[in-house]
């Protein structure tokens, strides 16, 4: 099922309200941020709220070499580069309170201030995961039968935890990864949480994207998928997974437990994949 927390949470707001249809567009942007539309248009329930924002009069599709893009009219501008400048105040920006903007820009858009925050967080972003990437190339990843792994422990840092996932996804197909091997992130997460305050934990965030060589053999129930291994994995090293697909997924687990962490995701593909399809590691 192709379907985005925004489109969910917009489904449960439209069960409640016909006023949810004036937010429609919110779900579009969601569902592209998550990139539920990179087989070429969004699909399943995420397909709903596009048909209900584009009956609403709030996004026009265009069509650009075989792919659909969603022009939002509330920002003048098209979902993919709208979802960017709010993951960038979301994600990029959670350790310094950015979200708040971010939800306030929804509905009131953006202003100056707030696009110009937003660009400066991209360059910030684009200056790490640059470093990072040409420390990759230079390095390598740590390589298991079925995984490839890296810890950018505190490189990210002011960015928030997310960043590792959306690092993940930047570079899930770029020509140093492995495209048969699962992608694995780890990132420190800092003890002050915004607005919740200091939490006792000394733990890391785990993100694992699946090249989209790997993506299709996960869909075509040759490879066990995401969503099934990460939570096995955490659960075997006493931690919990926060958001779980078939292609992407991540984690909480206590720092120094990352290797145990591999170990048991390396099992766990190793007693659910299907053992005559000539599935990747053989």
């Amino acid at each position: 099922m192709f379907v985005s927390a925004a489109t969910l949470n917009y489904i449960f707001f439209r069960r409640i309200t016909e006023e949810a249809k004036k937010y429609a567009y919110i779900a579009v942007i969601g569902a592209v941020g998550d990139y539920h539309d990179r087989s070429g248009g969004v699909l399943g329930l995420d397909r709903f709220a596009l048909q209900e924002a584009i009956d609403e009069g709030q996004v026009k599709v265009k069509l650009e070499q075989y792919k659909e893009r969603y022009f939002i009219n509330f920002f003048n501008e098209f979902a993919d580069i709208v979802a960017k400048y709010l993951t960038d105040l979301g994600a990029c920006g959670y350790g310094m309170r950015c979200y708040r903007d971010a939800v306030k820009v929804l509905f009131e858009g953006f202003d100056e201030k707030t696009l110009q925050e937003a660009e400066e967080l991209d360059r910030l972003r684009e200056e790490k995961f640059r470093a990072e990437i040409e420390r990759l190339r230079d390095e390598g990843f740590n390589v298991g039968r079925y995984t490839q792994w890296f810890h950018v422990g505190d490189r990210f840092s002011p960015l928030g935890v997310k960043s590792v996932g959306e690092f993940c996804q930047l570079i899930k197909d770029m020509m140093f990864v492995d495209g048969r091997k699962y992608l694995i992130g780890f990132q420190n997460m800092p003890r002050i949480i915004p607005d919740i305050g200091e939490i006792d934990w000394n733990a890391v965030k785990m993100s694992g994207r699946a090249p989209t060589q790997l993506e299709r053999m996960i869909l075509r129930g040759v490879a066990p998928g995401l969503d099934v291994l990460v939570p096995k994995a955490s659960d075997a090293v006493g931690g919990f997974a926060d958001a779980t697909h078939k292609i992407a997924a991540a984690c909480v687990i206590e720092r120094g437990t990352e290797e145990e962490f591999i170990e048991e995701f390396e099992k766990s593909v190793e007693s659910l994949k299907p053992g005559n399809l000539g599935f990747l590691g053989d």
